[in-house]
């Protein structure tokens, strides 16, 4: 393990640590927690800013550390790019919001670009950053954000495309790459790739937990554009047909969905209905569905090696006869932890759910929304 200096000046290498965890997360930040005697060479150099690297793709950025009273020091922190979650998204000149519709890669190089790579104020600028080349992957999207956290952006649109984002450091010109990845299809009925399965009966599961929870699921939105009353547009979008007590409706507020290009001409209604309807099915999809997770502690066996065989971002099958799951999931989380001469791998797959303060901030937005109605 390697620190760095915030501008990217190796301090030493430390190799005596007693424990390391370090969480890898595909849509959002992961964190790591690190244990090691503070009499340890260049332990006292583990202080917050600094950068500690693994490897390229486990590069964390120390946020806290503590001593104890038998001078052990735990150090805290999280994935490299969580630098972007300094950064707020802030809308260009005489406009409401920053708006690009796009693929969705596009759109996420767009904002990274615009608010940390070049952005106008060179204050904003985070030194040494920079995007790997433009892919275009991932579905058309459309986004208009203001005032929103970048990493917290960028957390949306890889929920609704299902691609994922990452920031890892590039040692040999010491810089930070910015890019966005698409995983493989590794499950059992493709034939591309030598499949990849889950199973306590095939014993590659030691351990495992499994959430379903569908108590935030919603299938039709109604969505609300701009205008007052009976003069505000409102849109109906589904993501299956369903009545009776299998229909689940929400209202979505697309206020910020304008109803004039850049220039101040009028859009057809015809393209405002679409920018509607594509946002209330964006929502849908990615803050609205049904959750589940499948979280194990796994065990490493030939033809199933992580990052030889698959990696995070792959889809992979989980299987538990005894509980009765059969599914096909994209592995969402690894968390690496060292001890004792010993590495365990946790892995969650499926889609993560929402946190609390996330889902307290939309219905806050949503109660506004009914006063202001």
């Amino acid at each position: 393990m390697i620190i760095y200096t915030p501008d990217l000046q190796k301090i030493g290498e430390i190799s005596d640590y007693e424990s390391l965890s370090f969480g890898r997360s595909w849509e959002d930040v992961g964190t790591f927690e690190l244990q090691i005697s503070n009499d340890a060479k260049y332990a006292i150099s583990l202080f917050d800013d600094n950068f500690i690297l693994i490897d390229e793709k486990r590069v964390g950025i120390i946020t806290n550390y503590s001593i104890d009273k038998n001078d052990k020091r735990t150090v805290k922190g999280f994935q490299l790019k969580k630098i972007l979650g300094n950064r707020i998204i802030t809308p260009p000149p005489n406009t409401t919001h920053d708006r690009r519709y796009a693929d969705a890669e596009t759109v996420m190089k767009h904002y990274v670009d615009r608010h940390a790579v070049y952005p106008s104020d060179s204050n904003r600028l985070i030194p040494n950053l920079v995007i790997k080349v433009n892919q275009k992957r991932g579905g058309y999207i459309q986004v208009e954000s203001r005032l929103k956290n970048l990493a917290e952006q960028l957390k949306e649109i890889s929920l609704a495309s299902e691609l994922g984002w990452d920031v890892y450091l590039d040692e040999t010109t010491r810089q930070f790459v910015f890019d966005v990845f698409s995983g493989r299809n590794l499950t059992r009925h493709q034939q591309t790739y030598p499949p990849v399965i889950f199973s306590i009966a095939l014993e590659n599961v030691l351990e495992r937990e499994f959430v379903k929870d569908t108590s935030n699921y919603k299938n039709t939105a109604y969505v609300g554009g701009q205008g007052e009353g009976e003069e505000r547009r409102i849109v109906e979008v589904s993501t299956e047909q369903a009545k009776g007590l299998a229909r689940k409706e929400v209202f979505i507020d697309a206020r910020d969905v304008s109803n004039q290009t850049e220039d101040k001409k009028d859009k057809p209604e015809s393209e405002i209905y679409q920018m509607l309807s594509d946002r209330g099915r964006q929502k849908l999809e990615s803050e609205y569905n049904e959750t589940f997770e499948f979280a194990c502690v796994i065990t490493e066996k030939p033809g199933m090696e992580y990052e030889k065989d698959w990696t995070i971002g792959d889809i992979v099958t989980c299987e538990d006869e005894k509980i009765g799951v059969s599914m096909d999931a994209r592995v969402t989380n690894v968390e690496e932890i060292s001890a004792n001469n010993k590495k365990d791998l946790k892995v969650t797959f499926g889609t993560k759910r929402m946190d609390i303060t996330k889902l307290l901030q939309r219905e806050l937005s949503q109660i506004k929304n009914i006063i202001r109605n």
